[in-house]
């Protein structure tokens, strides 16, 4: 497991903590979750079929209401192993 990687699960976790401390659509909310975001889809470059990270990815896109972008993920994930759906 790479240090990269650990850092995108604690990124992730740190929004989750952020978003349930912060008031519904904070601003600063929103910022974190696009960094981590963006971190993701990162190492994501280095690691397309890393489906921790999609599946991650996919969670946060669906936390951010962005359902469309949640369902093209988890599209991708469920093409990587159909029978781990």
């Amino acid at each position: 497991m790479s240090c990269r990687f650990i850092r995108t699960v604690l990124a992730a976790l740190a929004l989750v903590v952020s978003m349930a401390a912060l008031p519904a659509g904070a601003a600063s909310a929103a910022a974190l979750q696009a960094e981590t975001l963006e971190a993701i889809d990162r190492q994501l470059r280095d690691t397309p079929h890393d489906r921790s990270l999609l599946a991650a990815k996919g969670a946060m896109q669906r936390q951010g209401h962005d359902y469309e972008g949640a369902i093209v993920t988890y599209e991708t994930l469920l093409a990587l192993d159909p029978d781990d759906a």
